[in-house]
């Protein structure tokens, strides 16, 4: 290793340790906003005449927002194996969203 790949290293742990607070301290503030929040969800959703339609809907979108996000999820593990790896993330993106 050289000087380079060791300053490299230490921004890059900087960067990281840099991050990991911020997310910290935001995370605590988004908690005690949310904390001191109330919301009347029953306000917020559609008037809809077909209640059953509405609630069928809802729960359609969710399931396939949960399918889409494992198959992002498995790209982006597949693709964090390295580049010798990524052929085969590109076929199985290609056929997942054909099942």
């Amino acid at each position: 290793m050289g000087p380079k790949k060791d300053r490299d290293d230490a921004f890059d742990a900087l960067a990281d340790q840099a991050a990991s607070e911020a997310d910290d301290a935001l995370g605590s503030r988004e908690a005690a906003l949310l904390a001191g929040t109330s919301v009347d969800l029953d306000s917020l959703r559609p008037q809809v005449s077909d209640k059953a339609s509405f609630d069928a809907l809802v729960v359609a979108v969710g399931e396939s927002t949960r399918r889409n996000e494992s198959i992002a999820q498995l790209q982006q593990r597949v693709q964090d194996m390295g580049k010798g790896a990524l052929s085969v993330a590109k076929e199985v993106a290609a056929i997942l969203p054909k099942l």
